[in-house]
């Protein structure tokens, strides 16, 4: 087999299995990508997770297992969410974005951004100015994303029941994405109500994502299990 190679999907080791030796590494790379692996040339490589010690250890390419959906075709004033790109992009709307739990009303813009990416309905980035901020606590909570950087955390706080971890924010964003510095995006799963102008949002599938699902667009969305790697 040839040498591990960086995978520019999964950031896993990869090697090309014995019945592919004559194959690239670049191909290997190409191939396993997320825009490229419904129609793979390499339908099996050879995973090697390189623990603390240096010693290798064979795992399935997890690419392998990827279920790919039927898209759905958008209609008249919708978007498909399968042509948003990767890496996402930043773009500003003037749609009326609200968060409100508790009958209290967190966030409230006609400023927002969205971020769109390949299989993900839009996640909505709303300016600190316009984010009730008496209602925002600081968690300790970290997560890092490969495109846009280390993302913060935040808890709503609108009664006696804090919601951990109901919001995040990128303070400061990786240079592609300053746009979105110090703004705050919120899961629709914790808030009571999210809003896009009048049309109540329907939470993105699974607990991970925080892209807001409204009539607008059309999936099949990321998040729920089987999903991770679309």
């Amino acid at each position: 087999s040839r040498p591990p190679a960086i995978c520019a999907a999964c950031s896993w080791f990869h090697r090309l299995a014995d019945a592919v030796n004559d194959t690239t590494s670049s191909a290997l790379l190409m191939e396993c990508g997320g825009v490229n692996r419904p129609d793979p040339v390499i339908t099996t490589c050879e995973l090697v997770d390189i623990d603390e010690h240096s010693r290798a250890r064979p795992q399935l390419c997890p690419y392998d297992a990827v279920v790919w959906p039927t898209r759905i075709e958008p209609g008249p004033g919708q978007e498909s969410v399968w042509d948003y790109p990767r890496p996402p992009i930043v773009v500003p709307t003037d749609d009326r974005i609200r968060v409100v739990h508790a009958g209290v009303t967190i966030a409230d813009t006609r400023a927002a951004v969205r971020v769109l990416e390949t299989s993900q309905p839009p996640a909505y980035y709303v300016p600190r100015r316009d984010v009730s901020l008496q209602h925002v606590t600081a968690t300790a909570s970290r997560s890092m994303c490969e495109w846009k950087g280390l993302a913060s955390y935040w808890s709503i706080e609108a009664d006696e029941t804090p919601l951990i971890d109901a919001a995040w924010s990128y303070d400061t964003p990786l240079p592609a994405f300053a746009a979105i510095a110090g703004y705050f995006a919120f899961y629709a799963q914790r808030a009571e109500e999210c809003w896009v102008n009048d049309e109540r949002v329907v939470a993105n599938p699974g607990s991970f994502y925080g892209g807001w699902v409204t009539s607008r667009v059309v999936g099949p969305f990321k998040g729920d299990p089987g999903t991770s790697g679309w």
